[in-house]
């Protein structure tokens, strides 16, 4: 990656100046913490003078244009402590790409206000093809402002990506760090996530009742069961289904009032796992059965025994 550190120094800064900078789509949004707010009354108190490193970054060619890449609840806590002036220590550098900027925020951001994985993934995505196409073909997956209004984002990145990545595994399960898990995603994976997710929009929407259905624990599992029925690789004796034929059938997930009450605190552990499965795996083979009049074969994983029988219970 082609950083150059300009300069180090420190800086006599103004409001005026903060305001001007501009923030990179990268940035996180802002939020206005305790530690924060503790900042501005300790700036007010020591004549401005703001501690740690303040990172500003201008793009090759564009060198009138300052970006706030690292320090932004700093220069927001020195605004808060109505300072007419402050000091900084500066950082100064020029990158050749957006992509750069993102790596280089990701890399240096402060920890003032703690870093979630979804701030993570958005600082990677410009120089990351698998989740650029995600974010342009699946307006309902965003890093922040879930199911704020009826455009927003309702699921976040985050828990898509580590739903996919788990249903890969023989047990699903939660593994790895975020940003590793972004690093390992390919093209392909991404055009598959992208095939998978549509199906789940189309059968649930944005509808707040089926919200349940948005979660790790039904997510993954639907996932990991679209893979052995779609996927050479892993469907072994599975009846195959066409994206058609599984989308009507997670359709029939959102329709099962006794499902959605029953997936209420429930998470992807060792508990839970096996008896989602059970109750995805009846309301599917049913779904199945009444639409094209076959019995399908469905994994039967060494995870899932003894709750086989559970099935019938939930038909």
């Amino acid at each position: 990656m082609a950083v150059v550190d300009n300069s180090r120094s420190v800086t006599k800064i103004t409001p005026a100046w903060v305001n001007a900078l501009q923030k990179p789509d990268c940035q996180r949004p802002q939020n206005v913490t305790a530690k924060v707010a503790q900042l501005a009354i300790l700036l007010a108190r020591n004549g401005g003078h703001i501690p740690g490193t303040i990172t500003i970054a201008t793009l090759k060619g564009h060198s009138k244009t300052e970006y706030m890449l690292d320090g932004q609840h700093r220069l927001h806590a020195f605004l808060m402590s109505h300072k007419d002036v402050g000091w900084a220590n500066i950082r100064r550098i020029e990158v050749d790409t957006e992509a750069e900027l993102g790596m280089e925020f990701e890399q240096s951001n402060s920890h003032l206000v703690h870093m979630r994985p979804d701030d993570k993934l958005r600082a990677l995505e410009r120089g990351h093809p698998g989740l650029t196409l995600i974010r342009r073909k699946c307006s309902f997956i965003g890093y922040d402002s879930l199911r704020r209004n009826e455009m927003s984002p309702i699921v976040s990145m985050s828990l898509v990506l580590r739903a996919w990545v788990a249903s890969q595994y023989e047990v699903p399960r939660s593994i790895g760090a975020i940003t590793t898990l972004a690093q390992q995603l390919t093209e392909k994976d991404a055009e598959q996530m992208v095939q998978f997710l549509g199906m789940c929009f189309n059968a649930w929407g944005r509808d707040p009742e089926y919200q349940r259905l948005w979660g790790s624990l039904n997510l993954t599992l639907s996932a990991w069961l679209w893979r052995r029925l779609n996927e050479p690789s892993m469907r072994s004796r599975a009846t195959a289904m066409t994206a058609g034929q599984y989308q009507k059938c997670l359709m029939a997930l959102s329709a099962d009032g006794v499902f959605l009450d029953w997936l209420v605190g429930r998470n992807l552990n060792d508990r839970d796992r096996a008896p989602a499965y059970a109750r995805i795996v009846a309301i599917v083979k049913k779904r199945f059965h009444q639409d094209s009049g076959k019995r399908p074969i469905m994994p039967s994983p060494p995870w899932s025994k003894g709750h086989v029988r559970g099935e019938m219970a939930v038909r």
